[in-house]
């Protein structure tokens, strides 16, 4: 009869225990989508299509050469930390990157000092306010922190596009458009 019960408790015990783990590990994979680098979102987070996104001209996949054509002759950036990526000043606060060896933009950075010249195709540019973004997007696939910022970010799954909203102050001060290759 002893034998019984011992048995019983043991065997709660191990229950209790997994269900204690598994609870554990499901709380720290939120803090780590939480805290955690871009690429821990894409798994979960939802998909809306941003095929069409641009700042007026600069699209992703476009010519590095082609911007030349059409706008002032963007700069190259040097970058200690990355010899994977080259980077240009287009102009006025817009930085774009293209793969080394390629021509091709993989990433678009409109920064702080653009102003309101450069905006999404949604109207969406510096100085927007976060519930200017989610009337425009719609509530974000993802949201992170980094750098001080807080981070609003759409994903376009299909088409392998990120488009983040960096916030301080609950308004924008940088937006950032990438292939999935830059994350």
């Amino acid at each position: 009869m002893q034998a019984a019960s011992f048995l019983r408790s043991k065997w709660i015990q191990m229950i209790l225990i997994g269900v204690a783990v598994v609870l554990l590990s499901q709380t720290a994979y939120r803090f780590y989508l939480l805290l955690g680098p871009r690429q821990a979102h894409y798994t979960l987070a939802p998909s809306q299509s941003l095929q069409h996104e641009h700042f007026g001209g600069i699209t992703l996949g476009q010519s590095i050469k082609k911007i030349k054509n059409v706008l002032p002759s963007p700069t190259i950036m040097r970058k200690q930390d990355n010899d994977n990526y080259h980077y240009y000043n287009v102009d006025n606060g817009a930085i774009v990157a293209t793969k080394a060896g390629s021509e091709a933009i993989v990433r678009i950075m409109i920064a702080a000092n653009a102003g309101s010249s450069r905006t999404t195709t949604k109207g969406i540019g510096i100085d927007s306010k976060a519930d200017e973004i989610k009337t425009a997007y719609g509530e974000p696939s993802y949201r992170r922190s980094e750098q001080g910022a807080t981070i609003f970010g759409y994903l376009d799954k299909e088409a392998m596009i990120a488009l983040e909203f960096w916030l301080f102050d609950e308004r924008v001060t940088m937006i950032r458009l990438d292939l999935a290759e830059m994350a």
